[in-house]
C-alpha cells in the first residue's frame, strides 16, 4: 500500500565543473568549484518500495580556471527542479535507495572574481569582483536554462535522509556557435521528512 506524501527541508554541499570544448583549442582546462544546495524536498510513495521525488532548491554551480596572471572564479545561482523515480530496499532499521530522472535548472544570477597571483603584476592586472544578473545586457555569453539527467543513491532512517547525487547537463550552456559547455555536478545533502517514522 502507498505510504503517502512526505516533505521537508534539504541542504548540503555541491562540487561542480564546466566541461567545455571549442573549435579553436579543444577542451578547456577548468577545475571544480565548491558550492551549496538549499531547498525543499518531497516524496510521494506509489508503493512501499517505489516513489516519485522532487527537490526545489537554490543550487550553486560554477567553475575555476587559470588565466595568465592569476585565477578566474565564476559562480552561478540556479533554481533547480528534478523529477525522479526511486526504489527503496529496507535493511534492518534503515532503507537504502536509488533514484534517477531528468532535471531543469534556471540560472538566476552569477558572480565573477579575478584574482591576481603573480608577483609584480602590471598596473592593469587588478583583483576584480563583479556580481550581475544573467539578464543584464553585456552578459549574454551564458544561457539561462540547463537540462540534464540526475542519478542519486542514499539511506533513510526514520525521518532522516542522507543522499549523494550526480547530475550531468545535456544542454549547451554557452550562447555562441564556437563553444559548447555542459555542467557536471556532485552533491551531498541531508533532508528531514515530516510525518515519516519508519
Amino acid at each position: 500500500m502507498a505510504q503517502g506524501l512526505h516533505f521537508g527541508p534539504r541542504a548540503g554541499f555541491t562540487v561542480s565543473k564546466f566541461i567545455e570544448t571549442n573549435e579553436f583549442s579543444g577542451s578547456a582546462d577548468y577545475t571544480s568549484k565548491l558550492g551549496f544546495q538549499l531547498g525543499a524536498t518531497a516524496e510521494f510513495e506509489i508503493l512501499s518500495f517505489i516513489y516519485l521525488g522532487t527537490t526545489i532548491s537554490l543550487y550553486q554551480k560554477g567553475y575555476n580556471n587559470d588565466i595568465i596572471f592569476g585565477k578566474n572564479k565564476n559562480t552561478f545561482s540556479f533554481l533547480d527542479i528534478p523529477i525522479e523515480i526511486g526504489y527503496k530496499m529496507p535493511i534492518g532499521n534503515v532503507s537504502v535507495f536509488g533514484q534517477v530522472g531528468p532535471y531543469v535548472s534556471v540560472a538566476l544570477a552569477g558572480r565573477s572574481r579575478t584574482i591576481v597571483t603573480i608577483e609584480d603584476p602590471e598596473p592593469w592586472m587588478e583583483d576584480e569582483e563583479h556580481s550581475y544578473s544573467l539578464y543584464e545586457e553585456g552578459y549574454e555569453y551564458y544561457k539561462r536554462f540547463d537540462t540534464g539527467l540526475s542519478v542519486a543513491a542514499g539511506v533513510d532512517f526514520k525521518q532522516y535522509q542522507l543522499r549523494v547525487n550526480y547530475a550531468f547537463g545535456l544542454s549547451d550552456f554557452i550562447a555562441n556557435e564556437y563553444t559548447k559547455a555542459h555542467i557536471s555536478s556532485f552533491s551531498l545533502t541531508a533532508a528531514y521528512l515530516f510525518g515519516r517514522n519508519y
